[in-house]
């Protein structure tokens, strides 16, 4: 079911719906360190699980739910979910330290949206430390910058940890790393998926390197899927990696045996969240 098969008009009332029925769901995907023994993170992604269409992925009907102002439907529900499992699973003592989930311009600078994910985070009475938003570059520019930044600060108080999307896709503007002060930096896949065949990706990696570490900001690889992009991460200082090398993004029950699998009870984790 692409979104153009949907009409702006039927649009909200068919979402609304779904979120009614338990239809809009996270998938998760793991955050390793580089030597894929780690569980550091893992990512949260909306996913419309229809019973007719089957899964559709957030990009054919994100762009649609932002166009139609429904977005906030869609975050709703993913945080309430995602938050409820990540209860579940620290209930268990078997648990990622951290959820991530990105977080759009709209949606940072608009403050029910953040009132509503605070909101979910207490009523499923998990800590803002067990939680990281990833937000682009792009937000913190023009003229909602400031109205950006704010946001950001108002959820680093809470204990929220704040990251940067897409590194290096965009100038990556020192100052920008600087004014917001980012726990972590998630290299652009773009930059990934051409290490071991284009040089100059590898001298674009080592500078972003350099420049995240001069400020203390860790550093994930995105859209990790071979041996010798691993292998040039780690050479440069990389402290986790996210692909299909580790694994694909997941529907919930499929994460929890992948937990149980590839990770282990630990109070390691547990208490990593809260420090």
């Amino acid at each position: 079911m692409p979104s153009n098969e949907i009409s702006d008009q039927t649009f909200p009332d068919r979402l609304a719906a779904a979120v009614e029925a338990g239809h809009v769901v996270p998938w998760f995907q793991p955050v390793m360190d580089t030597d894929g023994i780690a569980l550091l993170s893992a990512e949260a992604f909306p996913r419309w699980d229809d019973p007719v269409a089957g899964v559709i992925p957030a990009g054919a009907f994100i762009t649609q739910a932002i166009r139609t102002d429904t977005l906030a439907v869609v975050s709703g529900a993913l945080h309430a979910r995602a938050f409820a499992a990540l209860a579940e699973w620290r209930a268990r003592g078997l648990a990622p330290r951290r959820m991530s989930f990105n977080l759009t311009g709209d949606e940072l600078c608009s403050g029910a949206v953040l009132d509503r994910m605070l909101w979910a985070l207490d009523h499923a009475q998990v800590s803002p430390r067990e939680i990281a938003v990833e937000v682009t570059e792009d937000v913190l520019h023009g003229a909602r910058a400031g109205v950006a930044a704010t946001a950001l600060g108002r959820l680093k108080g809470l204990g929220v940890e704040v990251c940067l999307d897409d590194f290096g896709a965009g100038p990556c503007d020192p100052a920008v790393l600087d004014r917001v002060g980012f726990a972590t930096a998630k290299v652009a896949m773009a930059i990934v998926g051409r290490l071991g065949e284009d040089d100059a990706a590898e001298q674009r990696l080592q500078d972003l390197a350099r420049l995240a570490q001069s400020r203390g900001v860790s550093i994930i690889a995105k859209g990790v899927e071979t041996r010798i992009q691993i292998d040039l991460l780690t050479e440069v200082g990389c402290d986790g990696q996210q692909g299909f090398a580790i694994a694909r993004p997941m529907p919930e029950d499929s994460f929890v045996e992948w937990l149980d699998l590839n990770t282990w009870p630990s109070e390691v984790f547990v208490q990593g969240a809260s420090a």
